[in-house]
C-alpha cells in the first residue's frame, strides 16, 4: 500500500479546497460529533471553490477543520481555513510518530 501511495501522480494539479468542501458536506451529514481533518502540503492550484466557500460551509454546518500540515509550505491560506471554523492551525509533521501524536491530541 505505502509503495501504492507513493508511486501515486497527481500531475500537480492540487483541489485541496473542493476535497474541504466535499469532506464537510459528507461529514456534515452524519451523526454524532463532527470534525473534518486535512493532512496537507498546504498548495491548492485546481480547486473551483475557494477557501471562503469552505470557510463558509464548515461555519453553517458547525464543521471544525484541523489542519496537519506536510512538510514546509507556507500555510496562511489553510490557517485561516482552521481558526474561522474552530479547528486549529497547521501541524507540521514529518516523521510516524509526531503523526500520531497530533491525531491523538485531536481525539
Amino acid at each position: 500500500l505505502i509503495s501504492k501511495i507513493n508511486g501515486l501522480n497527481t500531475g500537480n494539479d492540487t483541489s485541496l479546497y473542493d476535497a474541504l468542501y466535499t469532506a464537510v458536506t459528507r461529514t456534515a451529514a452524519r451523526s454524532g460529533a463532527k470534525c473534518v481533518m486535512a493532512f496537507t502540503d498546504g498548495m491548492d492550484n485546481n480547486s473551483s471553490c475557494s477557501s471562503q466557500d469552505v470557510i463558509d460551509l464548515a461555519k453553517r454546518y458547525q464543521v471544525p477543520i484541523f489542519i496537519i500540515g506536510l512538510g514546509t509550505s507556507n500555510y496562511s491560506e489553510i490557517r485561516q481555513i482552521a481558526s474561522e471554523t474552530g479547528g486549529l492551525h497547521p501541524w507540521r509533521i514529518f516523521t510516524r510518530r509526531s503523526t500520531e501524536r497530533k491525531r491523538n491530541s485531536i481525539w
